[in-house]
């Protein structure tokens, strides 16, 4: 049978964490999952190994509070769908912006228990990732933050 599937990613990294540390993490996140997968293939607890197809990230971020659709509304969007409706949305963390614009289909809708500030409200994000996507977000995020380990070994060297 196919043995591909998807994995859940909840980014719940810290707001008062460095933008630059994002590279590490997901470049860690991603090495990992590789790494398990050439590691465990074949193995009795997962034959075959890890073969992730798409990836589903779980997240949350801020909209202008003009913007919503409504208490309970939610908005799906396909790739490349146009914006509609105005508002801004503030990303607090770098990569969840750069996983949503490459995302083959997203979702977002309000977090009702969840106050935001200066007229903003939280949004929860669910985003699906294609694993052939991954080197370009990555690559993406590099570009937006700087890459903090080059930047030490630079220093070091």
């Amino acid at each position: 049978g196919n043995k591909e599937g998807a994995a859940l990613v909840v980014n719940e990294r810290m707001f008062n964490m460095p933008q630059e540390l994002a590279v590490p993490l997901m470049q860690g996140l991603f090495d990992e999952i590789r790494w398990s997968k050439d590691e465990k293939a074949g193995t009795k607890e997962v034959p075959g190994g890890y073969q992730f197809k798409h990836f589903v990230f779980l997240s949350r971020f801020l909209k202008d509070g003009e913007a919503g659709e409504g208490k309970g509304g939610g908005r799906k969007r396909k790739k490349k769908s146009g914006g509609g409706g105005g508002g801004e949305d503030v990303y607090v963390k770098a990569e969840d912006e750069i996983v949503r614009k490459a995302a083959e289909i997203w979702y977002e809708f309000p977090l009702l228990n969840k106050e935001g500030e200066n007229g903003m409200s939280w949004y929860g994000l669910v985003a699906v990732l294609p694993a052939a996507k991954v080197p370009g977000v990555l690559a993406g995020l590099v570009s937006v933050v700087g890459d903090l380990a080059i930047q030490n070994q630079k220093a070091l060297d």
